[in-house]
């Protein structure tokens, strides 16, 4: 049997023991950071092109916004909690907002007028063409 453990126990396990020296380390602009908030990605490179996968379950397309460069790309997104109506009773709410923000670097350049997107089933996906890489020149030294 192989016992698998959770990477991210200790720093929980920290941010808790430490919250109250440091609050605004663990806030961001969308509540607590907690570290399933954090939209898990699959970078690969086919074809000529950068597949980039975000899971962002519990989101519809227009709560999700992608900015891309040369050499990044940003993801956020963003479910409002849904609010109780009046005269309903509730016996637990787990059931919250959502936000996810992500930007990282990627592996090599690329074109961003060449991205595309789509999302599915709670992944995000964005394919775009990368950039071919200049050759060097050499340099002549007088």
């Amino acid at each position: 049997m192989v016992l698998i453990k959770d990477p991210y126990e200790e720093l929980r396990k920290w941010r808790k023991r430490y919250h109250g020296l440091f609050p605004d380390v663990f806030e961001r602009e969308f509540g607590p950071v907690v570290m399933e908030d954090l939209p898990l990605t699959d970078v690969k490179k086919s074809k000529g092109r950068l597949i980039i996968k975000v899971g962002m379950p519990g989101l519809r397309k227009k709560d999700i916004d992608v900015d891309i460069t040369e050499g990044t790309v940003s993801v956020k997104g963003a479910k409002e909690e849904e609010r109780e109506k009046k005269g309903k009773r509730s016996y637990k709410k787990e059931m919250r907002a959502a936000a996810y923000k992500r930007v990282f670097a990627l592996p090599e350049p690329v074109n961003p007028k060449t991205a595309k997107a789509k999302y599915e089933d709670g992944v995000l996906e964005i394919s775009v063409k990368t950039k071919e890489r200049k050759k060097r020149e050499k340099l002549e030294i007088k």
